[in-house]
C-alpha cells in the first residue's frame, strides 16, 4: 500500500497514472485490492512499431516513455520495475502504472530504469533483436562503464527473485536505498514452492488483467511434471498461462481442449515471451529468461461450447534468469 501512496506523491501532476490500489479485509485477511485497468501495454505498442519498421512511431513511444517516468526524479522513491510490459496505454492515451511492488525509497536515475526496460524488452523476444540498441543508449548518455554495472545490479536483482544467492538486504545495498515497503506482495518469491505457482489469465476481448486471473486448484505435481484441467467459458478469446515465478525451461507435452488434441502453431495460436523451440508433432520447448513468464493459447480457431475444458501436460525446471538468457542467445553484447 505504502508504494501505491509514494509512487502517487511522486507522479501527482504528471502524465504517469498508478494502478490505484486498497487494502480490503474480506474477514479473514488483508489483501491488496487493485483497479481494474483497460489498456494496451506499452510492449505491445512498440513491438508493433519495431516490426513494421516504424522507427518513428518507436522513438515517439520511447521519447514519452522517458518523460513520463523521469517526472520528479529527485523525489526519493522510484519503481525499480519500471518496465515497458508495466504500463498500460488506453484509447485516449493514457499510460497507467501497474505491478509495481518492486518500489524502493530512494531516486534511481531514469537513464537507469530505462536502461533495465530496454534489457527486459529484449530479453524477452529474440524477435526485438532487430533493435538499435546504440542508438538508443547514446541517447541516454550510457556509458560502456555504466551499462556493465547496470547489468550486474539487474543480475543480483534477478537471483533474489528467482531464489537465487542475494538476501533482499544485499539488494538494497547494491541498489543504495531502503525499501519503501513491498509487504506480502513480495511473498510469492519467497520458497521454491510460490515460484512454481501457476497462474491462468483470461482475455475475453479486453486484454490481460490481474482481476481477471486466478491460481488453479486442479493442479497435479510429479516432480517436474506438472498437469492442469481448467473450464474455460466460450467467451474466452486467448487464455494465458503462466507457469512459474522465475526464470524456466518448459516442456508443452500434451494440450487437449474438450478432450481433443489442440494442434499448437508457434507464432499463431502459441505465443510466449520467450523462446518456443518447436519439437516433434504437438510438443515445444520453451525457454524463459524472466521472471514473469507466460504462455498464451489463442483459442478463436476453435469451436468453443457453453462450458468447455482445457487440460495440459508440461514439465517445469526452475534455472537463474541468466542463465536462461544464454540459452536464449538473445542478448546483445552492448548489455
Amino acid at each position: 500500500m505504502s508504494a501505491y501512496e509514494n509512487l502517487k506523491d511522486r507522479y501527482s501532476g504528471s502524465d504517469l497514472k498508478v494502478n490505484k490500489c486498497k487494502l480490503t479485509d474480506n474477514g479473514k485477511e488483508l489483501y491488496a485490492d487493485l483497479e481494474f485497468v483497460d489498456g494496451k501495454p506499452l510492449s505491445e505498442l512498440m513491438d508493433k512499431a519495431l516490426y513494421s519498421g516504424d522507427m518513428d512511431e518507436f522513438n515517439r513511444l520511447f521519447d514519452k516513455y522517458l518523460e513520463r517516468i523521469g517526472y520528479n526524479p529527485d523525489y526519493p522513491v522510484a519503481d525499480f520495475d519500471l518496465i515497458f510490459s508495466n504500463i498500460l496505454v488506453d484509447e485516449k492515451d493514457e499510460w497507467t502504472l501497474i505491478d509495481y511492488e518492486w518500489t524502493f525509497g530512494r531516486a534511481i536515475d531514469t537513464k537507469e530504469l530505462a536502461f533495465r526496460a530496454l534489457y527486459c524488452y529484449v530479453l524477452e523476444d529474440e524477435k526485438r533483436n532487430s533493435l538499435n540498441l546504440s542508438e538508443i543508449l547514446e541517447k541516454l548518455n550510457i556509458t560502456q562503464a555504466e551499462a556493465e554495472d547496470y547489468r550486474t545490479r539487474e543480475a543480483d536483482f534477478q537471483k533474489y527473485v528467482t531464489s537465487g544467492h542475494r538476501s533482499m538486504a544485499e539488494i538494497g545495498s547494491l541498489i543504495g536505498n531502503r525499501i519503501a515497503d513491498p509487504g506480502k506482495w513480495i511473498d510469492r518469491y519467497a520458497s521454491d514452492d510460490s515460484a512454481s505457482r501457476i497462474q491462468i489469465y483470461e482475455d475475453k476481448g479486453e486484454g490481460f488483467s490481474e482481476e481477471n486471473s486466478y491460481f488453479t486448484e486442479d493442479l497435479n505435481k510429479d516432480g517436474t511434471t506438472v498437469k492442469i484441467e481448467i473450464n474455460v467459458d466460450c467467451d474466452v478469446k486467448v487464455l494465458r498461462v503462466d507457469p512459474a515465478f522465475s526464470g524456466c525451461i518448459v516442456r508443452l507435452k500434451e494440450v487437449l481442449f474438450n478432450g481433443e488434441a489442440f494442434e499448437l502453431i508457434p507464432k499463431k495460436n502459441l505465443l510466449a515471451n520467450g523462446k518456443i523451440i518447436k519439437g516433434e508433432g504437438n510438443a515445444h520447448t520453451l525457454v524463459f529468461a524472466t521472471d514473469d513468464p507466460n504462455i498464451h493459447f489463442d483459442l478463436t480457431s476453435l469451436n468453443r461450447e457453453n462450458e468447455n475444458t482445457f487440460s495440459a501436460v508440461f514439465e517445469v525446471v526452475m534455472m537463474p534468469s541468466d542463465m536462461a538468457a544464454d540459452l536464449q542467445g538473445a542478448i546483445k553484447k552492448i548489455f
